[in-house]
């Protein structure tokens, strides 16, 4: 018959109902043990994305060792949907091969566009700042761009909405697929200058009267023209 599995090789999976998210470290740890009565060749097998740590090359009979398999998230994984590892361990004619699959999901993340007011000054409000305002990024990950657009010339309201959000990793690799973003829109005011604690619309944004009258005497059925800008 089989020597059991686990009399032999063991995996360790500490990630039953877990949820993994970009930038987490999935961890699984490998127990081998040499049942044979003569020393044997420990190889196991590399997998792209997973570190190791370090093992003998040979296990004397009885002689034990664990390896610990780790793997950080990428934004491929999150994808993907899931992560599966797949290290093999052979020590003699025995071998096994890790077969645990781990779930991964975005990380959920809101960025609101800046707000901002003035009083009116005839040129075009703008702001192209924002902030996040829930949810925290993977650590290393950094905000590289977002799109901000809005403008408000006139006495009035308007949005600034945010959008096309990158976010990078800290080698410089575009990670944004990890995330799930929302956005919130900000609002741009331009007002008349009539609120308390507002400063004065200078006087020729607001209302000019052109008099061109001056030195002139009228009489009963002169038109006198002002005009009012």
């Amino acid at each position: 018959e089989d020597v059991p599995d686990d009399k032999v090789v063991k995996k360790t999976d500490k990630n039953d109902g877990e949820t993994y998210h970009v930038g987490d470290t999935v961890t699984w740890n490998i127990w081998v043990k040499n049942i044979y009565d003569e020393e044997k060749t420990l190889t196991v097998t590399e997998q792209e994305g997973v570190t190791l740590s370090s093992y003998p090359e040979t296990l004397k009979a009885g002689e034990e060792v664990t390896i610990t398999a780790t793997h950080v998230i990428t934004a491929a994984d999150i994808e993907a949907g899931s992560y599966k590892n797949e290290v093999t361990a052979k020590l003699g004619d025995l071998e096994k091969q890790g077969d645990d699959t781990v779930e991964t999901e975005t990380v959920k993340i809101e960025i609101t566009a800046a707000s901002d007011s003035k009083v009116y000054d005839g040129s075009a409000l703008t702001n192209d700042g924002y902030e996040l305002t829930s949810g925290e990024l993977a650590s290393g990950d950094k905000i590289d761009s977002v799109k901000v657009e809005g403008s408000q010339t006139l006495v009035g309201s308007s949005d600034n909405k945010a959008s096309d959000a990158k976010i990078v990793n800290a080698a410089g690799e575009d990670v944004t697929k990890g995330y799930e973003i929302s956005y919130v829109k900000g609002t741009l005011t331009v007002k008349d200058g009539t609120d308390p604690g507002d400063e004065d619309v200078p006087d020729d944004k607001v209302v000019k009267k052109t008099d061109q009258n001056d030195g002139e005497t009228y009489h009963v059925g002169d038109t006198v023209t002002w005009n009012i800008w």
